[in-house]
């Protein structure tokens, strides 16, 4: 079974609300291995609380199960070694992302960009999806080796309008960082950044030199038109119509771009390149869905609430997460919730 079909169908279990076909009785020979100090069981109301604005505060704990309903997640898979971490990069050496200190070869080759080659590339702005692995005692001061490394850029494409601190990309409006100057208009870009409802948070834009350039766009699936096109964000998206995927997967499209949109060839659903357990990410929450349903965009990542009100979409979150569910850290050990602040 390919990675795309194991995503597709955790996705279905997790919206169907059957249990996910996943071990939750860990042994304490993989907790030492980890490096924890005992072994991770908590109740599914504890571990699926949802934080607020603050990124450590909950939002609401009266939700249905905690926010989360018929996942089946109630605690932390740590039988896997390898970690994920989405975000964006605040400082270099080697990286920090979402507060973890990650140890990085500059010679490790970056996925998926089309304006960065290998590590040693990488700046503060980028965003970037990181398979890791814990770095021995941290003796050598990172909190993470990286094993694996994707640029995730939301926008790739040529711009379509510029104003004072806004572009537009493949139809899809970006907020530019401050001091930043819009490319001209027909200038190809990458767009670092968050998704904050239909619209981008630029962290940083990096101008696509290359001449073999492939449009792209990089966010939260939310359902089909009745035509069989979609959208990410404000850009309409038409050409393959997508059969597996279900609302809150993150996709990746491929295409050519047209007015207001994107021709796609290529589609791809996930978010890390590799098999990974414990996942920490950062992003602004979604509107929840008539059925309670939100997202931290572009993680693929999803949770249920009651309490839609209580979900607040104008600040950025810091989230834990596993088997494309939201959940948080309460009952964890000690170690892992120093290592995963926020969740």
């Amino acid at each position: 079974m390919t990675r795309f079909a194991r995503f597709c169908e955790g996705g279905a279990d997790l919206i169907s609300g059957l249990k996910l076909s996943r071990s939750t009785v860990l042994t304490a020979a993989v907790a030492a291995a980890l490096g924890l100090s005992a072994v991770l069981g908590c109740a599914s109301e504890a571990c699926a609380q949802a934080t607020g604005p603050s990124g450590g505060q909950p939002q609401n704990n009266q939700d249905r199960e905690g926010g989360i309903i018929g996942t089946g997640v109630t605690a932390y898979d740590l039988v896997k070694l390898e970690a994920g971490i989405y975000g964006t990069i605040t400082a270099l050496g080697s990286i920090y992302v979402n507060g973890h200190h990650i140890g990085i070869d500059d010679e490790l080759a970056v996925r998926g960009s089309a304006v960065l080659t290998q590590a040693g590339d990488l700046q503060p702005g980028h965003t970037v999806a990181v398979v890791v692995r814990r770095s021995g005692d941290g003796a050598d001061g990172y909190d993470w080796r990286a094993v694996d490394l994707r640029h995730v850029a939301p926008l790739v494409g040529p711009v379509d309008q510029r104003q004072a601190e806004t572009m537009t990309v493949l139809g899809t409006k970006v907020r530019l960082p401050a001091g930043v100057t819009a490319p001209e208009v027909g200038q190809w870009v990458a767009v670092s950044g968050l998704w904050q409802g239909d619209q981008v948070v630029a962290s940083r834009v990096d101008v696509v030199t290359a001449q073999d350039r492939t449009a792209q766009i990089s966010g939260s699936f939310d359902g089909l038109n009745s035509d069989g096109s979609f959208r990410i964000g404000q850009t309409l998206i038409r050409g393959l119509i997508p059969e597996h995927l279900v609302p809150g997967m993150r996709v990746r499209v491929l295409g050519t771009p047209v007015a207001g949109g994107l021709s796609a060839q290529t589609l791809e659903a996930g978010l890390f390149d590799g098999d990974v357990g414990v996942q920490h990410v950062e992003g602004y929450y979604s509107i929840p869905a008539p059925d309670g349903r939100y997202t931290v965009l572009g993680s693929g990542l999803i949770a249920y609430t009651t309490r839609p009100e209580m979900i607040s979409t104008s600040d950025p979150v810091f989230r834990c997460g596993q088997a494309g569910a939201l959940i948080g850290l309460a009952g964890a050990p000690e170690e892992l919730t120093a290592l995963f602040n926020g969740c």
